[in-house]
């Protein structure tokens, strides 16, 4: 998801051809070095401190986007370990929205398809079932009753769906508690005009 931002805003601004690896033919010496100088600024602008460390001084975007990838999407046994890691241990946060959960849970996978790691549809529904607390248990059994197998667009509705519906409950339940207020307060307001009138006649 990074990768992609960050090629995007190279693009935009016209030095997305800072990457390649030779200059263009069209392109003069010196305006090639004032596009890998502004590629690298805007590179590094999207980085953290800590990572701007290593690649401080880079003046070709074409090396500083090789050392990033080298780095971050290096395809070995300790990458795919952490990331497999962050995905079984993924759990709802009480809180969140369904779709910020959903999100996440959907750039872990994707970092693990990076990783030219394989998964089948049914698998990723069943973890993102898995990955929620036990009050969506009535949910996962109504999902998974009498089915062979559920995939993970359907899942996907259905939180979506129960969490439309709970919002729905909660304005209907807000408002009837609203009119209910207003009721209660023009009675009282009634029956002191009442006791007003009644003091004043003795």
């Amino acid at each position: 998801m990074w990768q992609g931002e960050v090629l995007d805003s190279l693009f935009q601004q016209g030095l997305d051809i800072a990457i390649e690896e030779e200059k263009p033919e069209e392109v003069e010496e010196k305006d090639w070095s004032i596009i890998n100088r502004l590629a690298c600024e805007t590179i590094r602008s999207c980085l953290s401190r800590e990572q701007k460390y290593a690649v401080k001084n880079e003046t070709s975007a074409h090396k500083l986007w090789k050392a990033l990838e080298h780095k971050f999407l290096k395809k070995s046994g300790q990458n795919k370990l952490l990331m497999k890691k962050r995905l079984f241990r993924f759990d709802y946060q009480q809180g969140s929205t369904m779709n910020a959960h959903i999100i996440m849970f959907n750039r872990l996978v994707a970092n693990l398809l990076n990783l030219d790691l394989k998964f089948e549809d049914e698998d990723l529904a069943l973890m993102l079932l898995s990955s929620l607390p036990d009050e969506f248990e009535h949910l996962e059994t109504t999902l998974l009753h009498r089915k062979e197998n559920v995939s993970l667009d359907v899942v996907c509705f259905a939180l979506y769906s129960h969490e439309l519906r709970k919002q729905d409950k909660m304005k209907t339940k807000s408002t009837t508690s609203e009119e209910a207020l207003v009721a209660r307060g023009h009675q009282q307001s009634q029956t002191k005009g009442k006791r007003g009138r009644s003091k004043s006649k003795g």
